[in-house]
């Protein structure tokens, strides 16, 4: 999937989600087989498929030090 401006969305990728209006972490659930949105200021996990694409915008990711 990509988000709101084209972005290819990764494992790993941080994304903020417009309709939650929160910052979320893109995660592989091996558990369900299938990618979750891990929500950074709450302890809320939720099916990736909850979202659509222009709900989502890629900010960084987990593996650069510094995030927007």
């Amino acid at each position: 999937m990509k988000d709101k401006n084209g972005k290819l969305i990764y494992e790993g990728d941080i994304a903020y989600i417009a309709c939650e209006e929160e910052n979320a972490t893109i995660k592989w659930d091996s558990d369900l087989a299938r990618f979750v949105v891990d929500f950074i200021d709450e302890n809320i996990t939720a099916d990736f498929d909850n979202y659509y694409s222009q709900e989502l915008e890629v900010i960084g990711n987990i593996y650069e030090e510094e995030q927007c």
